[in-house]
């Protein structure tokens, strides 16, 4: 009988922490408009569009202050008019809220955008 040969495994234990990502697939294309052509992303939960100072994506007047907002939630993103005087155009009709798909083109005063979803 053959001597048995020692066992070459070693038990180990791996642990480690999976950390979550937050996923934010959404870019908007400027095609038209001061600024244009640019790229930018909506990486977090909710961002401004205005002329403020503080607008996370900032547009020329004829545009409000706060003009509009895109929010990130449950998948989907939504853009929404912040009750502004000349409005939101989303595929040429104008709109209070609407969540975005592929190609959508986003007008506000002489700014267009279009929304692809990455």
């Amino acid at each position: 009988m053959k001597p048995s040969a020692p066992d070459s495994t070693m038990p180990s234990i791996v642990t480690g922490t999976r950390r979550e990502r937050k996923a934010y697939p959404y870019l908007l294309q400027q095609l038209e408009g001061p600024g244009a052509p640019q790229w930018i992303k909506l990486d977090r939960p909710e961002l401004f569009l205005g002329r403020a100072e503080d607008a996370d994506i900032k547009v020329p007047q004829p545009a409000s202050r706060k003009h509009a907002i895109f929010r990130t939630e449950a998948g989907n993103c939504t853009v929404y008019d912040n009750d502004s005087r000349n409005g939101v155009y989303l595929n040429g009709l104008r709109i209070h809220s609407a969540v975005l798909h592929s190609k959508d083109l986003i007008q506000v005063g002489g700014c267009l955008f279009l929304f692809h979803e990455a």
